[in-house]
């Protein structure tokens, strides 16, 4: 089983949303997938009211137990596990990060997100966990991202090859409990989860072969 974490103790930066979409990538590509949901506004659960398709997310009361829940998700023959932490909560955050395999963080390509991420970055330093910023949220044109990419790498932080736009798709189909992948596979939305997902699992070595 591999472990993606997305953690950002800044809230806005669509966290929830790249969770939610790649947790569904996993599953729509064959692998048993879980997705733990941390977070106590409980956004993962609300928008799975709506939905009938899986994977449906396991909420967490207790985010201590995350290392007992994975190793349920393990023995059950979860082969994708996403786990989605909470804003603002570093402890929460690092429950997260030490349960993964890779710590993926989102951010938007601003001066005051970069600076807000600087606390997560250093929090998967600490614990020698893989990490990479990934930008989301960016604009269609504009030069955000390209200052953005410079900034982290003059600090030497792994950044995420694939950016993230800002898609209607992504929004437009949470609301029927889908995902832009599920509810326009022909969209800008959809191709670009599928390229981060093909990152993911390079990063993580899973093995698609397998899944098939």
């Amino acid at each position: 089983m591999k472990t993606l974490a997305l953690v950002s103790q800044k809230g806005g930066a669509g966290k929830t949303t790249l969770a939610i979409h790649l947790s569904v990538a996993g599953h729509m590509m064959g692998f048993p997938t879980v997705f733990l949901d941390l977070d106590p506004q409980r956004s993962a659960f609300k928008w799975c009211e709506g939905r009938t398709g899986a994977p449906k997310p396991l909420h967490l009361e207790d985010p201590k137990k995350v290392v007992q829940s994975s190793q349920a998700a393990m023995s059950a023959g979860c082969q994708f596990l996403v786990i989605d932490s909470a804003s603002n909560a570093e402890v929460n955050s690092l429950r997260a990060m030490k349960a993964a395999d890779f710590v993926l963080i989102p951010s938007r390509p601003t001066i005051l997100d970069l600076n807000a991420i600087e606390a997560t970055v250093e929090l998967a330093k600490l614990i020698n966990k893989p990490h990479a910023v990934v930008f989301n949220h960016c604009p269609p044109v504009g030069v955000e991202v390209e200052h953005a990419t410079a900034r982290l790498a003059e600090s030497g932080v792994p950044i995420c090859p694939i950016h993230m736009h800002a898609r209607k798709g992504f929004s437009n189909g949470l609301i029927g409990g889908l995902t832009a992948q599920e509810s326009d596979p022909n969209s800008k939305a959809a191709d670009e989860i599928a390229a981060l997902f093909e990152w993911v699992t390079e990063t993580l070595k899973m093995d698609l072969k397998v899944a098939a």
